[in-house]
């Protein structure tokens, strides 16, 4: 199996688990907003869950949203373009993008060694959820999503070069 195959599998199945993690929070949240309506007992720590998963769950779809050219962007100019710019246009975006993400991957490595050394916690009272485990799922879906950002990269400038634009 070939690296890319290996790397769009499991992009796929990040986004498949971040879904899942989501229906898990509605579910969750249901039971919560029951609990409170019906019994005046709400499901204890669930904002503390909530709260957190939420970076979570869009950082674990993130490379999967590259990969199928669902990242926003704002082509409603681009069919004015002729083809040579749009592929300067992509070229340039898939750039920054790759740039953009391995900036995150950098900038989060210090606060997930300092959480990690430290003990770090989110929440008080009922719940208290580790820090550490967002780092490493912010760190892991940039770093996919700044390979996905290579890949179209490569695929685009090669895609030029054999003259298919």
């Amino acid at each position: 199996m070939s690296p890319l195959t290996i790397l769009k599998k499991l992009n796929r199945g990040l986004m498949v688990l971040a879904a899942f993690w989501a229906f898990l929070l509605a579910v969750s949240i249901t039971i919560d907003v029951a609990g409170r309506g019906l019994f005046n007992q709400p499901l204890t720590g669930t904002y503390e869950l909530i709260t957190n998963s939420i970076a979570m769950i869009a950082f674990l779809q993130v490379a999967y949203a590259v990969q199928s050219r669902s990242m926003l962007r704002a082509d409603f100019l681009l069919h004015l373009f002729p083809g040579w710019l749009k592929t300067v246009l992509d070229i340039i975006g898939y750039a920054a993008g790759a740039i953009i993400f391995a900036l995150i991957v950098y900038g989060c490595i210090d606060p997930l060694t300092q959480a990690i050394v430290r003990g770090e916690y989110e929440g008080d009272g009922a719940l208290r959820v580790p820090v550490w485990p967002i780092y490493c799922i912010i760190i892991l879906g940039s770093l996919l999503a700044s390979l996905s950002y290579l890949v179209m990269l490569g695929e685009e400038i090669t895609k030029r070069r054999s003259g298919d634009v």
